[in-house]
This record gives structure tokens, sequence and C-alpha cells, in this order.
């Protein structure tokens, strides 16, 4: 994803990559639909490309850079799951949900050099 950058570092990256998973996006009503699938179909878990900025985005963050991506709850209830040790904060929103996240280059590159 970060490919035309090159070693371009930022000291904020936000994104709203496609992120709906595979059966959740199947069964979304008619009018979302209309959207292109490109810009809602995140895989089979919602993953697809928030896992490829997990790992992609310390290389092209600052020192202090901050990383803020929005994922949708239940894409934060499967991240939850998967990587119980992923250090994010979770931002919550003042009508109460979350769904998107921030994380420092800092603790995501430590994160991405722990053994699988």
């Amino acid at each position: 994803m970060f490919q035309n950058l090159q070693r371009e570092c930022y000291d904020l990256i936000v994104t709203n990559p496609p992120y709906v998973p595979q059966a959740t996006f199947t069964a979304l009503p008619r009018e979302y639909h209309h959207e292109p699938a490109l810009a809602l179909q995140g895989g089979e878990d919602g993953l697809r490309w928030v896992t490829s900025i997990l790992e992609q985005a310390p290389d092209h963050l600052t020192t202090e850079g901050v990383l803020i991506c929005e994922v949708g709850d239940e894409v934060e209830e499967i991240m939850n799951a998967r990587w119980p040790d992923l250090p994010v904060e979770w931002i919550f929103f003042h009508f109460g949900a979350s769904g998107a996240f921030a994380a420092s280059r800092e603790a995501l590159a430590a994160w991405r050099a722990q053994p699988p």
C-alpha cells in the first residue's frame, strides 16, 4: 500500500481503508451496493487492508509519528480477538461507539518485531 512513497515519512497517517467483512458486505442493504465494492470490501474478515497498514505504517511514520485508522465496531472486535496484544488506543465517540484507533510508530514497530 505504501510502495509509491519510497522512503517518505509522516508525522501523521490517517486512513479509512475498506474494512467490511465479506459476509457483512453480502448482507448490506441494496443502497450500499451502489458504492464501488472496492471502497467497502475488506476481505473475508475485514482485515485485508488493515493488516498491510499495520505492518507497513511504521516504515512511513517519523519517530514520533502516529497512525489513526477507522475500522468500524465489527472489525474492532475481530482485531481484539486476533491481536490481543496490538498496541492501539481505541477512540471512543460521544455516542458510545468506537471502531477507530490510534497507534504510535514506536508501538507498531515493536509489535511488528514480535515473533508470530
